[in-house]
């Protein structure tokens, strides 16, 4: 399943399941930083009253990001 990242509003696209630190990976190649897990938070979006995405967020801090300092990756069915 594809999953997105959030920076600064910027949503890049990836695929990998393979976890936490393909996730770390990912974010240091496309952004060029490193970074460190802060937490999982459940989210539900919802759209006219119907849910559109229920699932959980990761968040990372973002260490030496010129402009951000965090992160925000989630399961996704499709691409943003």
């Amino acid at each position: 399943m594809p999953l997105w990242y959030e920076v600064m509003r910027c949503y890049v696209v990836a695929v990998d399941p393979a976890g936490p630190q393909a996730l770390r990976d990912a974010i240091k190649h496309m952004h060029g930083c490193d970074s460190k897990w802060v937490e999982s938070v459940p989210v539900i979006e919802t759209h006219n009253g119907a849910t559109v995405w229920d699932g959980e967020v990761q968040v990372y801090f973002l260490i030496g990001h010129p402009t951000a300092t965090r992160a925000y990756a989630g399961r996704s069915r499709g691409t943003r």
